[in-house]
């Protein structure tokens, strides 16, 4: 999808917290991470920093 749609920011919802599925998510394009059973407000501020150009995990591995 990055590949496709360069401009697209792209941030993963999922419950998968191992290192492997983080990088792999960045390594594919993500531009954030976060957990689904995080805190609301740290996942509304992983996609506010993704929207303003930055990358975030959103979590503490």
């Amino acid at each position: 999808m990055a590949s496709k749609f360069p401009t697209v920011k792209i941030v993963i919802l999922t419950m998968h917290n191992k290192e492997m599925f983080i990088r792999e998510a960045f390594e594919a394009g993500a531009h954030g991470y976060i957990l689904k059973d995080g805190d609301f407000e740290k996942m509304i501020r992983t996609v506010r920093q993704v929207a303003e150009g930055n990358t975030s995990r959103g979590i503490k591995p």
